[in-house]
């Protein structure tokens, strides 16, 4: 349970108590009439969430791409030698792994292409 901010429009009295996340009202512990629960306004507040509690790696805005240039690290850095390996070489200049170079060498890629 968490604790919440509860305030009744008729006595204005604010109070906190721990309830459960659906509870929207209460009963007033002044005057007995409703009491609403407040949305908690951040100001000024940057939320983060951990992402890696070991490492203190948290989320800001900017990991989503930080997190896109691992994945494609990790792509053409461990997957396509790999596929490079198992598939065709028909498939492999087909998907781009492979190229030929301006002496006409076979080379395999290690970044996308529109990156070299």
């Amino acid at each position: 349970m968490a604790k919440y901010t509860f305030k009744c429009s008729f006595c204005q009295n604010s109070f906190q108590e721990y309830t459960n996340k659906d509870d929207k009202e209460r009963k007033c512990n002044i005057c007995g009439n409703i009491a609403k629960r407040l949305c908690p306004i951040l100001k000024g507040i940057k939320v983060t969430e951990s992402i890696d509690k070991d490492q203190g790696v948290e989320w800001i805005k900017d990991q989503e791409e930080l997190i896109d240039e691992r994945n494609q690290d990790h792509y053409w850095s461990v997957l396509v030698p790999r596929f490079v390996q198992q598939y065709s070489l028909e498939m492999c200049l087909s998907k781009g792994w492979v190229y030929y170079d301006d002496k006409g060498i076979l080379q395999m890629r290690t970044k996308p292409p529109q990156k070299e």
